[in-house]
């Protein structure tokens, strides 16, 4: 399955995105409740349709605005999370009060309350209606909806881990009230660690039941990415993967990506891949106070998803720093990066035709981190960490020539000439020397005069 012709970055909120005071009975369990009250500015009269209750909304509309505005095109966040890190998500009616539920959750973790303090197959319509002006504003700003339906924490609780009528009751409310939407995913489980049996069995109710079948895939931790083997192919409804690495540089990404890229092809029922949390838990994706350049997530983790045909990157925010993955309130915390993801999404759709082209790294001799997507014979882009003046590019023996130009993924801008404006096919030709900053990474286009 294709999800788009256009490659998108994706932008990952807080996963307790939809635990937000202006939501009716939103609780306060551990004080991670969000009022995204730095994105008041970024409120745009034009979403006054979407607000409820009058005037509450306009927070989380503004946040969304915001992301909108960077040219970021997808958030993602949980719904449902009574046992998760943050316990403050669910759609369902709680037996007690607000004030109770918050007493108990935030004591210990909450292993009884969806037993003991839930309605299980009762839901709650009006913050469920809420949940739904804020989706089809987003959708009216161009965002793809990811729709995390579990975390490991709370794939178990439902029929006490076998699927029956409490998931299926969550599901079919979910696809009726949410599945319309023109651009989304359903994510069966962040870091899902379920019995595969299990999982068939929810992946195969939500692709019969979705009648718009959207994508469909699960999320793992990053080192049981082996699970993947049992899914792909026509062993289940699956159209993709959510994957997570774990490096704190990011050197795991690329390789990931081809690995299952490789492995779901071979099957001849090709997955779209998105790279969902990237990086060391407690540091992540940092914000720009910490690491303005955000060199290894640009390089490692964005363009290393993208040349390896990856579909986008989701950005884990960490849990040990300010506006973290619980308790951002702020996404202009990661400003400055979020440029550097548009200078990516700008290359990718004005300059190549980039679905219609093949990772291809074995074409390349080069030194450090370096990929290249290829249509063979006829374009060539060659993302280069460092060192880009040793980089080499088999263009086979044809004798036709290719013009040379690059492009800058730390400012964007429009192509540029090095050293080397031009070269012959004739084997391993050398690409010469960049505009300026040798030391820098930078994006090699090679294509036909």
């Amino acid at each position: 399955m294709v999800v788009s012709q256009k490659n998108y970055q994706e932008q990952s909120p807080p996963e307790n995105l939809l635990a937000y005071t202006d939501f009716d009975v939103s609780t306060n369990v551990l004080g991670f409740q969000k009022a995204w009250e730095p994105h008041g500015k970024d409120f745009d009269q034009n979403a006054t349709p979407y607000l409820w209750q009058e005037t509450k909304g306009k927070n989380l509309l503004g946040a969304i605005n915001y992301l909108a505005s960077e040219e970021l095109n997808v958030f993602s966040f949980l719904t449902f999370n009574v046992d998760g890190d943050d316990r403050n998500i669910f759609p369902h009616i709680l037996k007690v009060s607000k004030a109770e539920y918050e007493a108990y959750a935030s004591v210990k973790r909450n292993k009884e309350a969806w037993e003991t303090l839930f309605h299980k197959t009762r839901f709650d319509v009006s913050k469920l209606d809420q949940w739904e002006r804020v989706f089809e504003y987003a959708e009216t700003k161009g965002m793809f909806l990811h729709f995390k339906t579990h975390e490991t924490e709370t794939d178990h609780l439902m029929d006490k881990g076998v699927f029956g009528t409490e998931g299926k009751l969550y599901y079919r409310e979910l696809i009726a009230r949410f599945g319309h939407h023109l651009s989304m995913n359903w994510n069966l489980g962040e870091e899902n660690n379920q019995p595969i049996q299990e999982v068939l069995k929810v992946a195969n109710y939500v692709s019969k039941l979705d009648a718009y079948h959207s994508h469909l895939v699960i999320h793992t931790f990053p080192n049981k990415d082996d699970r993947y083997a049992e899914l792909i192919g026509e062993q289940s409804p699956l159209t993709g993967a959510s994957l997570q690495l774990r490096h704190p540089e990011f050197i795991d990404v690329h390789g990931r990506v081809l690995k299952w890229r490789e492995k779901s092809n071979a099957t001849g029922r090709k997955w779209a891949l998105a790279v969902d949390e990237p990086g060391k838990a407690n540091i992540a994706l940092l914000p720009d106070d910490e690491d303005p350049e955000h060199n290894y997530a640009r390089s490692r983790a964005m363009w290393g998803t993208l040349m390896a045909g990856g579909f986008g990157v989701e950005w884990y925010f960490g849990y040990a720093s300010p506006n973290s993955d619980l308790t951002c309130q702020d996404f202009r915390s990661r400003d400055l990066f979020w440029d550097q993801n548009r200078y990516a999404l700008h290359f990718f759709n004005k300059y190549i035709p980039f679905w219609e082209m093949e990772p291809r790294d074995d074409l390349i001799i080069s030194e450090g981190f370096s990929y290249c997507l290829a249509k063979t014979g006829e374009i060539y882009a060659i993302y280069a960490e460092g060192g880009v003046e040793k980089v080499k590019l088999n263009l086979g023996g044809s004798g036709k020539e290719f013009l040379v130009q690059w492009y800058n993924p730390r400012h964007g801008g429009v192509l540029e000439l090095g050293t080397i404006t031009s070269v012959r096919a004739s084997g391993n030709v050398e690409l010469g020397m960049p505009p300026s900053e040798n030391n820098k990474d930078w994006v090699i286009l090679i294509s036909l005069k």
